[in-house]
């Protein structure tokens, strides 16, 4: 079986690796969501409006320039896309490391099987 994948509809992970959260929280798994929930119940209204009162695509890096300046704007996309993004640089680099000498605390990895 392979891994999950993040590439997934919303909605998806939360049936398909709610198991995988549990594991590895245990009870204390509502406790995580509620955590995860506050932040983006705080942004997602702003970012509501904002798409709301300047609907155009791009928006990362629109937002960020008419509100900042272009410079911040292209400095902050590229370092999503290099440092935080699915398939960034750092990512990959942390696979690699994790694959080169293995997990640091093997107690707490997740295993796919």
């Amino acid at each position: 079986m392979s891994e999950p994948s993040n590439r997934q509809p919303i909605g998806a992970g939360i049936f398909a690796l709610t198991g995988l959260a549990l594991a590895r929280t245990g009870p204390s798994l509502p406790l995580a969501f509620l955590a995860a929930a506050v932040p983006v119940g705080l942004s997602m209204p702003v970012l509501a409006m904002l798409g709301s009162g300047h609907p155009i695509s791009g928006d990362t890096y629109f937002y960020a320039a008419r509100f900042f300046s272009p410079v911040a704007s292209f400095t902050g996309v590229w370092a999503y896309l290099l440092l935080v993004a699915e398939d960034g640089l750092l990512p990959r680099r942390l696979a690699a490391v994790n694959r080169r000498f293995g997990t640091p605390h093997p107690a707490n990895s997740m295993s796919y099987q």
